[in-house]
Parts: structure tokens; C-alpha cells; sequence
């Protein structure tokens, strides 16, 4: 995995006290705490995610962006295994040949103060996919100038084999600049 850092500063992210030089030596030694710790992980400056990876697993994982900016660059991803919140970040795709998380079956990612734009491609989710019998929870979200194949923002897969996909979502945005060319306040979701 190789996630170069964009920052002034030589440390990429930090557990507690702890630096990592790259966002994936932190999501490495997260994952491999203790079964059912809970980590957090912080971005201490900006970075760019350019290879898949998996988050989560055993551990319920925070990702804390401390309004930083994440840049998911082509094939830059994150595939989510038990329960991860991601915040405080702000996400800029590009053009993409996949997605940018990808929430696998039983699940959940809760995404929480965050803004996520210009993720483009042919693909399911410009910004995620949530598979069948997972959910995806989005608290005071933006999103923008999104695109993919199928659901610009969010891809729910149909549920056919392990259950329902299940999405919350509280004091969201979603627009493009096309849908508001004059700048005004888009329409927020409510519960």
C-alpha cells in the first residue's frame, strides 16, 4: 500500500501517542490490536490513499480526519470489515476506477462530518458501495460533483441473498453544481 503524505510534517497519521510516516502503518497497527479494542485513528496532515486496503475487522475503528483532506486517488480504496466511523474529513475523488469504500455484508459504516467530491467513474458508488446486509449511517454529510455508473453517491446493493442493505441519513446534502448554478443552500436530509 502506498499513501504518500501531502503535510509539511513527517507523520502521516497517529494512534494515541503514537506516529505513523503513512496512513497504512496506522490502519495496519489498528487492525491489529487486540480483538474488540477500539482504535482511533488521526490524520495529522493532509494524504492521499492511492491502493485498496481493508479497515476494521475484530476492532471497531474510528477514523478521524481532524479536517484534514483525503485524497482518494484511481484505485485508492478501503473496504470496511465490522464497525468503522469515518469524520471530520474531507474526501476529493477524481476520476476513479472504483469506489471509494465499500461496506461489506454484516457491517457498518458511520460517516460523520464529512464532505466528499468529484468522485467519478464507471462504477457502482461514486463515493461508496454497501453490500447486501450491510448499512451505512451519514451524519451531516455534503456531497457534490459525483458521479458513477449507478448511485453518484451511494450504491445499495438489492438484498437478494444476505439481507437487507440498510442507510441512515441525518442533516446531508446532495447536489451538483449543475443542479445548483447559483450557489444556493441545498436541501438537507432529516432522520
Amino acid at each position: 500500500i502506498v499513501v504518500s503524505v501531502l503535510g509539511p510534517d513527517e507523520f502521516a497519521a497517529k494512534i494515541g501517542s503514537s506516529n505513523y510516516a503513512t496512513l497504512s502503518e496506522a490502519i495496519e497497527a489498528a487492525n491489529a490490536a487486540a480483538a474488540g479494542a477500539e482504535v482511533t485513528v488521526t490524520l495529522i496532515n493532509d494524504a492521499a490513499l492511492s491502493e485498496a486496503m481493508t479497515i476494521g475487522g475484530a476492532n471497531k475503528i474510528t477514523l478521524d480526519g481532524a479536517a484534514h483532506t483525503l485524497t482518494a486517488e484511481s484505485t485508492g480504496k478501503l473496504t470496511l470489515g465490522g464497525a468503522v466511523e469515518v469524520k471530520n474529513v474531507t474526501l476529493v475523488g477524481g476520476e476513479r476506477a472504483i469506489t471509494a469504500f465499500e461496506v461489506t455484508a454484516g457491517n457498518v459504516l458511520t460517516m460523520t462530518d464529512l464532505s466528499a467530491s468529484g468522485f467519478t467513474g464507471d462504477y457502482n458508488g461514486g463515493v461508496v458501495f454497501v453490500n447486501t446486509g450491510a448499512k451505512l449511517v451519514v451524519k451531516n454529510g455534503s456531497f457534490s460533483d459525483n458521479a458513477g455508473r449507478n448511485g453518484g453517491v451511494i450504491y445499495l446493493a438489492d438484498g437478494e441473498s444476505n439481507g437487507a442493505v440498510m442507510l441512515e441519513a441525518d442533516g446531508c446534502s446532495f447536489y451538483t453544481e449543475k443542479d445548483n448554478p447559483e450557489g444556493l443552500s441545498p436541501k438537507k436530509s432529516s432522520g
